[in-house]
């Protein structure tokens, strides 16, 4: 089990029409309010949905995937696993009283070489875009599970809640992106979110 345990504030949001399951087809329009009842139907009903070319699903939930190729080369499903929680923990950084680090981790599962991955963080309260993370590494705490993986990706110091999202992309995809802000999941370059509820955030020194 990984020790981290992301989100566990229950997100209200009302769910516009026109979403689409993972094999539905998403609307050629987007706007940023839209992708937020999208994600709430994603973790409200636990599964995946699709919205402005992106498949959005909930971390964690085994029948949650997203259709891959395999390492044969033939079909395959791919799923993040992440652990949820009440509260992101967050290092500041000294001398930088507005900056706040978090290291994220979680568990791919079934993807191959082929895709690469970040993290994503936004604040939800006060309400903010997307910080994505730098490349993840194997977990080296103790007790990790073989095939964790840790992200560090900064929070800003005044969240008070905050949302976790894991990113897959095609092979260097993560490379291109890491580091950098989106102002929406969509605008992320990634194939594939992979969302956990919103949690709040603990700051230490």
């Amino acid at each position: 089990m990984i020790a981290t345990r992301l989100c566990a504030l229950a997100v209200a949001c009302t769910v516009a029409v026109g979403l689409a399951t993972c094999g539905g087809s998403g609307s050629s329009g987007f706007d940023v309010g839209a992708e937020d009842p999208a994600i709430a139907l994603a973790l409200e009903q636990g599964r995946c949905v699709e919205r402005a070319g992106l498949t959005i699903c909930p971390a964690g939930v085994v029948g949650a995937s997203v259709p891959i190729l395999g390492a044969d080369g033939t079909p395959a499903e791919g799923r993040v696993q992440a652990e949820e929680t009440d509260v992101v923990l967050c290092r500041i950084a000294a001398g930088e009283p507005e900056r706040c680090e978090a290291l994220i981790e979680f568990m791919p599962e079934g993807f191959t070489d082929a895709e690469s991955f970040l993290v994503a963080v936004r604040s939800v309260e006060p309400k903010g875009g997307w910080q994505l993370s730098g490349l993840p590494v194997p977990a080296d705490r103790e007790g990790a599970a073989p095939g964790t993986l840790a992200a560090p990706v900064a929070v800003p110091a005044s969240s008070r809640v905050v949302q976790v999202a894991v990113l897959v992309y095609d092979r260097g995809g993560a490379r291109q992106w890491a580091g950098r802000s989106a102002s929406s999941l969509a605008a992320s370059g990634a194939r594939f979110a992979f969302v956990l509820r919103a949690a709040a955030v603990h700051a230490v020194r």
